[in-house]
């Protein structure tokens, strides 16, 4: 594909755009959307701390989601077509994202590299799976989640390839940050640190014990050991912020 990479992001912004416009027009969906909106109407005041430690009980821990309410109202007043489309600016974030790990994922030497990750985002960017979460307001717990999650794996990626710990940090920090925008997030862990032993087990075979190879193998033992303490430290701000009771864990506990 020989089309530049700025054309390509271009094209696929005009894709998810052109899909999705009609969302903008559309009023709020009766389910949660109106309640979320009234309730945030009724808050004159609100502090980070409140938002991130609650202090009450409840089932879901989704302060960052919050967040992004919050901003809506005193942005622009709760407005339900700038609130729609943030949700269609996420999911073009995404689709972006997608591109990005696409062309990493696939061999240097593939010179239809391009073509291959346009394929996939746009398969991304129209899949019907998507529709709820970008028409539905409330739904951006998984538009803005996705966003820290493929972020994540994007800077995983990148710091494999170059042995660099500050991206691996960074991917860590946006592993915690998808956390705090939906629980399910956390379910990356395990992704992540097949992604980390299989290119150790990769590096193994062509690489010797030498400066160079143990200071790639130091930073992969940084990046599994970063991306184990995150759920770590999601569970314990969850534990302090729902100090009376958090339903979600026991609901998820009676379940097992």
């Amino acid at each position: 594909m020989k089309i530049k990479t700025p054309y390509i992001f271009l094209l696929l912004s005009f894709v998810v755009l052109g899909v999705y416009y009609p969302t903008l027009f559309a009023p709020l969906n009766s389910v949660d959307d109106g309640r979320m909106v009234n309730d945030l109407l009724n808050v004159e005041h609100i502090t980070l701390r409140e938002i991130f430690i609650p202090g009450g009980s409840g089932q879901y821990y989704r302060p960052l989601l919050y967040l992004s309410f919050v901003a809506d109202k005193f942005l622009w007043g709760l407005e339900e077509s700038f609130m729609h489309l943030e949700n269609i600016l996420l999911h073009m974030i995404n689709v972006w994202l997608v591109f990005g790990i696409t062309c990493i994922v696939q061999p240097t030497t593939d010179n239809n590299r391009k073509g291959v990750a346009f394929v996939a985002a746009l398969l991304f960017a129209l899949h019907p799976l998507n529709t709820e979460a970008v028409n539905w307001i409330s739904g951006r717990t998984d538009v803005l989640a996705g966003t820290f999650v493929l972020f994540s794996l994007l800077l995983l990626l990148l710091s494999l390839k170059s042995d660099n710990r500050f991206a691996g940090f960074l991917a860590a920090f946006f592993y915690l940050l998808g956390c705090l925008a939906k629980e399910s997030a956390v379910f990356l862990l395990p992704g992540a640190l097949l992604i980390i032993i299989s290119r150790s087990a990769s590096d193994e075979k062509v690489q010797d014990l030498s400066e160079k190879s143990l200071k790639s193998f130091g930073a992969k033992r940084f990046l599994s050991l970063s991306f184990l303490l995150v759920p770590l430290a999601y569970f314990i701000f969850r534990h302090f912020a729902l100090r009376q009771g958090d339903r979600g864990i026991g609901l998820a506990t009676a379940q097992v």
